[in-house]
């Protein structure tokens, strides 16, 4: 599988575990990881070969919720880097040339950054 890959839990056995990473399960992992290199056929996927996905990924769409007090708006984005929660990433919408920064707030979630 190439590099960036998404793999979650229920694509490892749960009795596996990975005495260089401290005993640590890849199955035991809450959230979704991502590879960070590419991975052959039939080679053991290892804790330090995979990372935390991050929470928004470039070319994908996304919500931008923006707002003043009780006036709020919503908008879909063109993510243009990959962020995880609390990072600032650069977004388009939908029509426009230009971009702008906004703070991933969650999955596939973004708020305009202050």
């Amino acid at each position: 599988m190439p590099a960036g890959t998404l793999v979650d839990a229920s694509m490892t056995p749960s009795d596996v575990v990975d005495l260089t990473a401290g005993g640590k399960s890849l199955s035991a992992a809450r959230e979704t990881m991502r590879t960070r290199r590419p991975v052959a056929a039939g080679e053991v996927l290892r804790t330090g070969m995979v990372e935390p996905a991050p929470a928004v990924l470039r070319g994908e769409w996304a919500s931008l919720r923006a707002g003043a007090g009780a006036v709020r708006t919503e908008a879909r984005v063109q993510v243009l880097q990959d962020g995880k929660v609390g990072d600032s990433v650069r977004v388009r919408a939908s029509a426009a040339a230009s971009s702008f920064l906004a703070k991933v707030t969650g999955d596939g979630q973004l708020e305009v950054a202050q």
